[in-house]
Order: structure tokens, then C-alpha cells, then sequence
């Protein structure tokens, strides 16, 4: 049937649906505004226009002002209307478009195949801003500031404020090791590694954090290996 959804997309659906409410609706307010009511109703097709029709008799006075409520209200509304429609199959199906259309992920093919694009590997640095790629957890994702990420130029300028308050002793040493874009300076006892002293640093702990994991990760696997090979020939160990 058109109306059905792949069951993939259907088993997403349900974990898309409490994302929607909360985010789009609660947070970002998709329907605070007229603006952003219109957008939503340029998703249900012509077939479907008494639904629009209803919904902007419903709301004539969409202000920007609108309380935070609004929107959660509003969509109620535009579901019943699709869900309720003289075809409510369809309806039904243009609701979890909606839905997919705010929160699916989605494959940028540029980002696959265009060179450029690498520039998002971790630490990289972009050619025109300077920014700097940085890790990111994905345990507090929405506390990330983009506008935050350090530079190649605020990097350079932490670390000479670093020598500068530490005086000629931390460069010289830092310059004997062979210091600066994170390498360890070995040679001086109690040394750290540049990056400590920069705003790089937060980012380099949750990519540590990511690397001491994937080690454990891995050592425990190679130990299941290794003891379900002994179990199953214990002749050769």
C-alpha cells in the first residue's frame, strides 16, 4: 500500500516521535509563528488543502509572540485534522512525513565522495574560518557551542600566553622536547602535553576518554577470543 512505510522506517518512527515532541515542538517551537506554520502546511499536499484550510481558521493571529505552548497546541491540531481527513490513511502517512522531515537523519553524498569534506576528520582544521574539528560527546551533545570550537589562532595565542605567564624556563623546555601540536614532552620530568595548556584541551579528553575505551573494548574482545579458542581446542594452548 502507498500509505505503508517501509518497517524500518516505521520501527524509526517511534523513536523519532518523543524526539519531535520535545525538540521541534517543546524546544525549537517549529509553529510559534506564522512563518513556520506555513512551512509545515507546504508539506500536506494539494489533496489535503481543506486540512490547510481548517488550520489557518483555527489560528488566523499567529503572532511571533506566541507562548511556548503554541506550537505543542497547534500541532495537536494538525494531526487530529490529518489523522481525522475524509482520507485519514493518507493523513495518517503525511503526519509521520512531518515527523521524518524535522528529525530523520539524513546522507550528504558530497560529504561521502567531495575531498573537502575530510576536513570534518577529528583535529583537522578548516581552510577558511581556522576552526578546528573537535570531538564531540555524545552523551551532552546539546551543551556543544560551535561558535566555541577553538582556532588555529586562538591555539597559538593560548600557548604563548601559557610561556608568557610561565616564564622563559616552560618555553625553553617546551622547545627542547620538541613541544606544541600535542606531542609529549618526554624529556622534562612531570612535562604534560602542549594541548594541555590550550583550549584544545577539553575536546582532546573526550577523544582520550573515546580511545581508552575503544582499547578496553578491544582487549576484552581479543580475551573472549582467545579463552572460546582454548575451550574449543585445548590441545594447542
Amino acid at each position: 500500500s502507498i500509505y505503508e512505510m517501509h518497517p524500518s522506517l516505521q520501527r524509526a518512527y517511534q523513536h523519532l516521535l518523543p524526539v519531535f515532541e520535545q525538540c521541534m515542538l517543546k524546544e525549537q517551537e517549529i509553529l510559534r509563528s506564522a512563518d513556520r506554520v506555513e512551512r509545515v502546511l507546504a508539506m500536506i499536499p494539494d489533496e489535503l488543502a481543506n486540512v490547510k484550510k481548517r488550520v489557518r481558521e483555527r489560528f488566523p493571529a499567529m503572532a511571533s509572540d506566541a507562548s511556548t505552548g503554541d506550537s505543542v497546541e497547534r500541532w495537536a491540531f494538525i494531526r487530529d485534522q490529518l489523522v481525522k481527513s475524509k482520507n485519514a490513511q493518507w493523513g495518517a502517512r503525511v503526519v509521520k512525513e512531518i515527523v521524518f522531515q524535522y528529525t530523520y537523519p539524513r546522507l550528504d553524498a558530497a560529504v561521502t565522495k567531495g575531498l573537502n569534506h575530510l576536513l570534518k576528520s577529528p583535529l583537522c582544521a578548516h581552510h577558511k574560518t581556522g576552526k578546528i574539528c573537535v570531538p564531540m560527546d555524545p552523551r551532552n551533545l546539546d551543551a556543544f557551542d560551535p561558535d566555541a570550537v577553538p582556532t588555529l589562532k586562538s591555539l597559538a595565542e593560548d600557548y604563548h600566553r601559557h610561556t608568557q605567564e610561565h616564564g622563559a624556563a616552560a618555553a625553553a623546555a617546551a622547545a627542547a622536547a620538541g613541544g606544541g601540536g600535542g606531542e609529549e614532552e618526554d624529556s622534562v620530568e612531570g612535562a604534560v602535553p602542549a594541548y594541555e595548556h590550550t583550549g584544545l584541551k577539553p575536546y582532546m579528553d573526550i577523544f582520550n576518554a573515546f580511545l581508552v575505551g575503544l582499547a578496553t573494548e578491544n582487549s576484552m574482545r581479543m580475551a573472549a577470543k582467545r579463552s572460546a579458542a582454548e575451550q574449543e581446542h585445548p590441545e594447542d594452548w
